[in-house]
C-alpha cells in the first residue's frame, strides 16, 4: 500500500529534515496523498459497481422508452427523430410529444440506434457515466497542475 502513496514536497523536506535528528513522524507537518491513478481507478470501479445491477432489471419506465422508440425510429431513417407515425404517441400527451423536432437531446438517441447491435440501451448509460467521471477527473487534474 506504501507504494501507492505519494508524498507532498513539503512532508518530503519534513521528513528529511526529522530523518536526520532522528524523527520520523509524518503526521507533524506534512500530509499524505493517493495516487491519481489509484484513486480515479476507485472511483470508477466503484461507480461500476453501483451501475452493474441495472444491467439486470427491466427498463420500461417513460423516458427510457421514448429514447428507444426514438433510436428506433432513426435507425431506420436517419432524419425520423420524432415519435410521429410511433404506437407509442397515443399514450402520450399529444400536445407535448406530437411534434416535428423532438425537444430530447439527439446524441444520446443516435448513439442508441449507431450501437443497437451491441445492446447499447444497456451499456450506453454506463459507459457515459464512467467516462463523464474520467472527464471530469481529467480536467481537475490540469487545473490543479
Amino acid at each position: 500500500m506504501a507504494r501507492f502513496i505519494k508524498q507532498s514536497p513539503r512532508n518530503a523536506r519534513f521528513q528529511s529534515k526529522s530523518a536526520a535528528g532522528g524523527e520520523n513522524d509524518p503526521a507533524a507537518g506534512g500530509s499524505l496523498r493517493l495516487d491519481p491513478r489509484l484513486t480515479l481507478g476507485a472511483i470508477l470501479l466503484f461507480a461500476l459497481a453501483l451501475q452493474l445491477t441495472t444491467l439486470f432489471v427491466p427498463h420500461n419506465e417513460g423516458d427510457e422508452v421514448i429514447y428507444l422508440t426514438l433510436a428506433d425510429k432513426v435507425s431506420k431513417n436517419f432524419t425520423d427523430y420524432t415519435l410521429q407515425g410511433s404506437p407509442l404517441l397515443a399514450k402520450l400527451p399529444k400536445a407535448t410529444y406530437d411534434q416535428p423536432i423532438f425537444l430530447r437531446p439527439p446524441l444520446f438517441v443516435y448513439l442508441l440506434a449507431l450501437f443497437g447491435i451491441f445492446n447499447a440501451s444497456l451499456f450506453l448509460p454506463v459507459l457515459a457515466s464512467l467516462a463523464t467521471l474520467w472527464t471530469t477527473s481529467d480536467l481537475a487534474k490540469n487545473f490543479t497542475s
